[in-house]
Formats: C-alpha cells, sequence, structure tokens
C-alpha cells in the first residue's frame, strides 16, 4: 500500500488542495489525509506570492488562529506574502505590528534573489514528506497497545497471532458480529453449549486452551 500523506502531495497545486474534478481510484483513500498533511506542513517564504497572509501556516501558525478569527470570515482573507514584501523586507501593515507576528517575522530569512515559495513538512529535518517519516508520525498518533508484542513474538506460529489479532479487534466471524449489523440469528457457544458465542468467549476459552 503506498504511502497515503506522501501520495496526498500529488493532489495539491501550489500547496492547496485541488478542486476540480480529478478521476482517481487513490483519492478516496487518502484525501482524509488532507488536513493532516496541511496542518503538519509550513510555508518556506520566497516571493511569497503562493502564500495567503491569513490562512497559510508561514509563521508556524496561521495568522487566522494567531488572532483567533472565525472560519465563516476565512474566505475573504486572499492576500498574498509578497504584498507585505517590498525590496526584500518585510512592510507590514499597522494591523500586524503586534509582539505575536513580529517576533516570528524575526525567525524568517528573507531571499535576496527571487526564489519560489516551497511548502515543507514540519516533522522532518530536510521537510521532505517520506514513507518513513509517515510511518513515525502516524504511529506516534496511535494508542498504545500492550497485547501487540506479545502476540507478535518470534516464539509465537503466525497463524495463532493473527487469530489473536482478530480477537482482539473483534473481526472473527463469531455470531455476535452479524447482530450487531442487525441479523436476527440463533447463537451458541460450541465449547459450553450454553451461552451466546462473543469474541470475550472465545478469547477464554483460547487462552485456556
Amino acid at each position: 500500500m503506498g504511502s497515503s500523506l506522501q501520495m496526498s502531495i500529488f493532489f495539491f497545486s501550489n500547496g492547496k488542495p485541488i478542486h476540480h474534478f480529478f478521476k482517481s481510484s487513490v483519492w478516496s483513500g487518502i484525501k482524509i489525509h488532507i488536513g493532516t498533511l496541511i496542518d503538519n506542513s509550513l510555508w518556506i517564504v520566497g516571493t511569497g506570492e503562493n502564500i495567503y497572509i491569513w490562512t497559510d501556516n508561514w509563521l508556524g501558525k496561521p495568522l487566522v488562529d494567531l488572532f483567533h478569527i472565525d472560519l465563516y470570515f476565512h474566505v475573504g482573507f486572499r492576500g498574498k506574502v509578497s504584498k507585505i514584501i517590498f525590496d526584500g523586507v518585510w512592510n507590514l501593515p499597522p494591523t500586524l505590528l503586534v509582539n505575536e507576528v513580529t517576533d516570528r517575522l524575526d525567525t524568517i530569512v528573507l531571499p535576496r534573489v527571487p526564489l519560489p515559495d516551497t511548502l515543507v513538512w514540519s516533522h522532518s529535518v530536510d521537510g521532505k514528506l517520506t514513507s518513513k517519516n509517515e510511518v513515525v508520525f502516524l504511529r506516534s498518533a496511535a494508542p498504545h497497545l500492550p497485547w501487540a508484542d506479545l502476540i507478535w513474538n518470534g516464539c509465537i506460529p503466525p497463524s495463532n497471532s493473527f487469530t489473536f489479532w482478530r480477537l482482539m479487534h473483534r473481526n472473527m466471524p463469531t455470531d455476535e458480529n452479524p447482530q450487531t449489523r442487525g441479523c436476527v440469528i440463533v447463537s451458541v457457544c460450541y465449547f459450553c453449549l450454553t451461552i451466546d458465542e462473543t469474541s470475550e468467549l472465545i478469547s477464554s476459552v483460547s487462552i485456556c486452551n
């Protein structure tokens, strides 16, 4: 399976998600990550022609977030960063001359020659989003499962590990699964023949055996 976050880049135009129709079998699987990609990316200022002053993240945080501006008004902020750069020097309007903004501007070095704006991944040293970076990022956000290291062990046959993995995720073909989807069936445990068949029961029997 390809890298979802990494592949999302191909559905961007000038750092923005495309809005026109794009026939692709991949898009439906990766579009849920567009928000994650944007929230964890940063614009490196070049000419500023592709960066929106208020809604893009070029200061470490979008200005609309720094000033707590309601989402309803975001569509009206269309000014580009190039409009506040004059002869290689920042030329901010009075509304932006606050410490929250000027302190962040001090960390940005404007290029002496015209360079294109670059959208980079914030969680890598070189700014590139690789499959490895993606896995590390997504894995760090996932909850820690203490039982995972126990079942995926070299001394346990893979077939048994896979069975336990399905049990822990309630993905076994037990009677409870079709019942949760509205199917009315007669359920009985094949081991005790007294109660309904559930994943918890199968897990208990498997551990005891």
